[in-house]
């Protein structure tokens, strides 16, 4: 509780201190405008999601997307995050050693400040919830597991879905969902966020090591895809990114969010079939497999036919996908057909032949002659 207090504390003044020129005056760099702004021939407020919405200053600055406090002008919002001239990264540590780098802002580390004043925990004063600061509460975020809505951080209330009951956002439609997630009538309580599998997997409540995103499928961690990188689901872009897919496509490539209307060159801001607004590319912009015969790329950069049976249904003759090949029969002999769409040794352990398992990666891997003799 005190740390959250002297963080808080610790915040404002620093931003206060490290704000740059006049918040409606000319520039020429990002650093003459006050943190929360970037410079655009003058000092302007531009929204994000993440960082990669922000581009590059006028001088090649690097910038950041992160929560600004105090708002350097009216009409911004404290719910939301802003672009502004990056102050450090993990290569680039703040100068002062009494910082820390979060967001990309230096801000000083937690710790007496002149002036603070002990405060007691929440456990040994009289204290209602609604006295506390938002970070101080036990309320559980978006997709965590919960008993009731008493358990879940406002809007969101406890629904039953998948596997158990979570803490879901209600929606009127798809645009008011986070990536990866869509507006569904759920069993308790009109429509709310649902990842696309219909489960809140246990890494979209813990999250995951930096640079990956959960597979809201599999429930697993991946490394998130780049900017015109192909992909199928919202989930397998970056932060603040989408996968945007042409009219009729089952597959897209990444393109950031532009809430401001704010695109890099190539890129013109526009509404995506959710009526997001995101960075749609150019005709001649993220041409990742120019042949229509193999439009689909791989991990290593390979265009093939497909990566999985979805991408055959197209053809009425040849469903399934068999080593990047659409062809007619499902898998032969014993392979087995698995939730990737492709055919391998193993799907799960029991597919392993005499307790040959576990399954790791489609492979048994208790006995490799044996799973040579099942291929």
């Amino acid at each position: 509780m005190k740390r959250l207090l002297l963080m808080l504390v610790g915040m404002t003044a620093a931003i206060t201190a490290c704000g740059g020129g006049d918040s409606a005056g000319s520039c020429k760099t990002d650093n003459d405008c006050k943190v929360g702004l970037i410079c655009d021939g003058t000092c302007k407020a531009m929204e994000c999601t993440g960082s990669s919405q922000c581009g590059e200053g006028p001088d090649g600055g690097e910038r950041t997307c992160a929560p600004i406090d105090p708002l350097p002008l009216s009409g911004m919002s404290p719910t939301k995050m802003y672009c502004t001239a990056r102050q450090c990264s993990t290569a680039k540590p703040c100068a002062d050693a009494t910082k820390e780098c979060v967001s990309g802002l230096c801000i000083p580390k937690a710790g007496p400040t002149e002036g603070a004043q002990d405060v007691p925990d929440a456990e040994t004063r009289d204290v209602a919830p609604a006295d506390l600061p938002p970070e101080a509460a036990t309320t559980a975020k978006e997709c965590n597991p919960c008993t009731t809505t008493a358990d879940c951080e406002a809007p969101l209330t406890c629904s039953t879905a998948g596997t158990g009951k979570f803490c879901l956002k209600p929606c009127t439609s798809n645009a008011d969902c986070k990536a990866g997630y869509v507006c569904y009538p759920t069993s308790s309580a009109g429509k709310q966020c649902l990842p696309i599998s219909n489960d809140c997997k246990k890494c979209a409540y813990e999250g995951c090591p930096s640079g990956q995103c959960c597979d809201l499928v599999k429930g697993t961690c991946a490394p998130c895809l780049k900017e015109c990188a192909q992909c199928t689901y919202d989930f397998e872009c970056g932060e603040g990114s989408r996968c945007y897919k042409k009219q009729s496509s089952s597959v897209g490539v990444c393109v950031a969010e532009c809430p401001s209307g704010t695109c890099a060159k190539g890129f013109t801001c526009g509404d995506n079939a959710d009526k997001i607004k995101v960075c749609v590319p150019g005709e001649d912009t993220c041409k990742v497999c120019p042949d229509p015969a193999k439009p689909y790329q791989k991990s290593d950069g390979t265009c093939v036919e497909c990566l999985n049976s979805m991408h055959c249904q197209s053809n009425p003759d040849k469903k399934f996908c068999d080593n990047n090949v659409c062809v007619k029969a499902p898998c032969t002999g014993s392979q087995k057909t698995c939730s990737d769409g492709q055919c391998h040794i193993c799907c799960e352990d029991k597919d392993c032949p005499n307790n040959t398992g576990p399954c790791v990666n489609y492979v048994c891997k208790g006995s490799a002659s044996a799973c040579q003799a099942a291929g």
